[in-house]
């Protein structure tokens, strides 16, 4: 499971911005806690380099608005004009006014040194009849230029299928049988704090847990939670009956909130 973010470290967001594609990483201390990329419609793969990048900033700001507004951020692209934009046009000024609300710190990254973003900016793709070149633009003649708007228009045959990645489909195809962990290590698997049959051996083994149970019968309960029968179920004082939260042990808090 995913650990708990320190909002008190500083992001750090890389982005990048192909003729086809946007593309960007959010790291922190070191590591990357999330990725971003997006097709470019029809209208979008028309608009200068820079308005390009500079989408990729907003576009990535707007998807993780409620992890990131309110944070430290630095941003780094490996386009510097945006660090210096002049006389803009109003789509460019709405979109530095919304960068300004997050109140981010700007650096300039060598394109060299931006590869996660700038490969989340290329991903391949299923084009036809025919794909140009990773980051070139498209040649069209006048009778076959073709302005996709938005991604109803997009035929089923551009988008990308697992099936089509051998060592994907090989990866998922080893997968467990009934829990699909993603092939994390055993010992992840079995201590997973809250795999519902942990969580009703760990409720058995808390002393004080079940003597709470029988002390405010009317505030527990005890429910099947998938195939596991009597996981004790706590409501809080004043909420219906329905509105029931599994009692968690004392010894899984801190793994719960921490891992």
């Amino acid at each position: 499971m995913a650990p708990h973010l320190p909002f008190n470290i500083p992001f750090h967001i890389y982005t990048d911005a192909s003729d086809y594609q946007l593309g960007a990483c959010i790291m922190q201390n070191g590591l990357p806690v999330a990725y971003y990329s997006k097709k470019l419609n029809g209208a979008q793969r028309n608009y200068s380099t820079v308005d390009k990048e500079l989408l990729s900033i907003v576009m990535t700001l707007k998807e993780f608005r409620s992890m990131l507004l309110g944070a430290e951020l630095h941003i780094h692209t490996d386009h510097k004009n945006i660090l210096h934009l002049g006389d803009s046009s109003q789509r460019r000024l709405r979109w530095i006014s919304y960068v300004d609300e997050y109140g981010p710190t700007l650096h300039y990254v060598e394109g060299s040194a931006n590869v996660v973003a700038d490969t989340f900016s290329r991903l391949a793709r299923n084009d036809t009849p025919a794909s140009p070149a990773v980051g070139k633009e498209e040649q069209h003649s006048p009778t076959s230029k073709r302005t996709l708007e938005n991604d109803e228009d997009v035929p089923l045959e551009s988008f990308f299928s697992l099936a089509d990645d051998r060592e994907m489909l090989q990866c998922f195809a080893c997968l467990p049988t009934e829990e699909c962990y993603l092939n994390l290590p055993d010992d992840l698997v079995t201590d997973n704090p809250l795999d519902i049959e942990n969580i009703k051996e760990k409720q058995d083994a808390d002393n004080a847990l079940q003597q709470n149970a029988e002390k405010y019968s009317d505030r527990f309960m005890r429910r099947q939670i998938g195939t596991i029968d009597d996981v004790l179920c706590y409501v809080k004082p004043g909420d219906p009956p329905n509105n029931w939260k599994i009692a968690l042990p004392k010894e899984l808090l801190h793994p719960t909130i921490c891992q």
